[in-house]
């Protein structure tokens, strides 16, 4: 960060100079946060070198987009990263819901059966074992 300081010193005027350099040093710090941040969630979880590229482009191009393409493709890498532990639980939700309709749907047609006669809830019963 100094050498870089130090090299714009010698290439921009001094108003301009200051405006710049703080720029700059503000967006190195935060590629320098996220770097550090980035590669301890790396070790932690022992990614594959294939998935370390692909975040490292993700990463990349959030970089180089514009403000609001760079916040959707953030959303977008956010929702990717997040839907393997989802996954199981919608999975279970969908379950419960359609086993509750399933059975909400027998005992409708449980209810109907107890209204009719006796030959037509023979009837029913062996229309079901058909």
């Amino acid at each position: 960060v100094d050498s870089m300081r130090n090299k714009l010193k010698l290439i921009l005027p001094v108003r301009i100079r200051i405006n710049v350099c703080e720029n700059i040093l503000q967006d190195l710090g935060g590629v320098d946060g996220t770097v550090r941040t980035e590669l301890e969630k790396l070790k932690l979880y022992g990614v594959s070198d294939k998935a370390k590229e692909k975040r490292l482009l993700q990463l990349f191009l959030n970089d180089l987009l514009p403000s609001v393409q760079g916040q959707i493709l953030s959303m977008k890498n956010f929702k990717d990263g997040n839907t393997d532990s989802l996954k199981v639980t919608t999975k279970l939700w969908k379950a419960v819901g359609y086993s509750l309709l399933l059975l909400g749907m027998l005992f409708y047609v449980f209810l109907f059966a107890v209204r009719q006669s006796s030959s037509h809830q023979s009837a029913w019963m062996q229309s079901f074992f058909l």
